[in-house]
């Protein structure tokens, strides 16, 4: 899989956009605090200039003993 000339299979997502990097680590911090994240209308640059506004959320998911056990993205264009 390709994002422009990259190929981000097995690659961090902080790494493959950097200049988002820092909001959405304090984004995913809160979410694997316990909070829930929401956005209606995030613009976003794709490689070949053009911007998408993305409805987005995040959830925390739990095991079965009630901990944190991660995150989930939802994204929709």
């Amino acid at each position: 899989m390709a994002w422009g000339d990259q190929d981000i299979i097995g690659r961090c997502v902080y790494d493959i956009l950097p200049e988002r990097a820092g909001r959405s680590r304090e984004i995913h911090r809160r979410c694997l605090d316990g909070a829930s994240e929401r956005c209606e209308a995030d613009p976003f640059l794709r490689p070949d200039g053009t911007v998408e506004l993305h409805r987005w959320a995040i959830e925390p998911w739990h095991e079965s003993d009630g901990r944190i056990g991660g995150i989930v993205l939802f994204r929709k264009t």
